[in-house]
């Protein structure tokens, strides 16, 4: 167990200490400090392990897909795709239309929606299943983005 002052451990053993006391607080974690040398797990090279001077790849079950040549699952696919399109299309068009009368709310609504969708669906693009979700997503915003623009709001 490591021990540490008030001050490096933060805010709540400040307010669980009674007196301003330098005591030492048990800690049940171990502290880092920037004068620590911490290891880049992705490194490559610099364990000296075997095993970690190869690069790493997907998951075992993605390598197999990859490397298969089972044919693309279109039926199932797009019924995944068309569900997340239209949950994502009502989310975003109710968001909008909420907001309908603080324009630059609405906009910047769907600026944060699109930001936090699209790293998610930019690495799914690529995965078995994910890549239906991602086109659904994608294809929800967009649809949602026309009928905000087609239909009137309020």
């Amino acid at each position: 167990m490591v021990t540490a002052s008030p001050e490096q451990v933060g805010h709540h053993a400040r307010h669980a200490r009674e007196s301003d006391t330098e005591e030492l607080y048990p800690v049940a974690v171990d502290l880092v400090t920037p004068d620590d040398h911490i290891a880049d797990p992705y490194a490559v090279g610099d364990s000296g392990d075997p095993a970690a001077e190869e690069p790493r790849g997907d998951w075992a079950w993605i390598e197999e897909w990859r490397a298969g040549s089972e044919p693309t699952p279109w039926g199932p696919g797009l019924i995944i795709s068309g569900f997340v399109a239209v949950v994502v299309a009502v989310a975003v068009y109710v968001i909008t239309a909420g907001l309908a009368d603080r324009p630059l709310f609405a906009v910047a609504a769907n600026i944060v929606v699109v930001a936090g969708l699209s790293p998610a669906l930019w690495l799914s693009r690529g995965l078995p299943v994910l890549r239906w979700v991602a086109l659904g997503g994608a294809a929800g915003v967009l649809a949602a983005w026309f009928a905000i623009v087609t239909f009137p709001i309020g």
